[in-house]
């Protein structure tokens, strides 16, 4: 198995909207793992994505965490659960060969996005503490899933020390007190 590559990788925050998060089991634990993933992905220089599902009626990316994401980070809106349904989401995604994926629902947007991503042939990523359900037996179930159909499942404190591979590197002071 590989290390992955910061430099071919994407970070995707799936769907992290207030009317969402409400019903999430361990929102808050979801949300600190969230906030993780986006301040290593400042450190590191990893492009970011959010998407948004259905925004006209669960509203865009919650303000706490829209804060955190990269400067010009796209937001995209969609009605289709996997983001790929969404045309300026696909294009964007396109030169990535690694999705790492993050956010909610994990067996039904991020699910459908790992699986669209497989099928194309992406290497996939789920952070597997930055993902959540409204039942923990439907995140369960989603990991399962993702875990036999080819996606690779990591913690957010896993994938991050894999990226930067020693203490050595330029980012790991900063990332270690983010992570903590």
């Amino acid at each position: 198995m590989e290390f992955p590559l910061i430099e071919k990788s994407l970070f995707v925050c799936v769907d992290v909207q207030e009317k969402l998060l409400n019903v999430i089991a361990n929102a808050d634990a979801v949300l600190a793992r969230i906030r993780v993933m986006l301040l290593a992905a400042k450190a590191l220089n990893i492009p970011v994505i959010a998407t948004a599902q259905y925004p006209e009626k669960l509203g865009w990316t919650c303000p706490e965490i829209k804060a955190l994401l990269p400067e010009n980070t796209p937001e995209f809106g969609k009605t289709a659960f996997s983001c790929f349904g969404e045309e300026s989401f696909s294009k964007a995604a396109a030169p990535y060969e690694t999705i790492v994926l993050f956010g909610v629902e994990t067996h039904v947007c991020v699910l459908q996005t790992a699986l669209d991503a497989l099928n194309m042939g992406k290497r996939v990523i789920l952070i597997r503490d930055g993902a959540g359900s409204r039942k923990e037996s439907d995140k369960e179930a989603g990991i399962d899933f993702l875990r036999q159909a080819g996606a690779e499942i990591m913690t957010s404190e896993m994938l991050l020390f894999l990226y930067m591979r020693s203490s050595r590197h330029a980012s790991f002071k900063e990332v270690s007190r983010i992570i903590k």
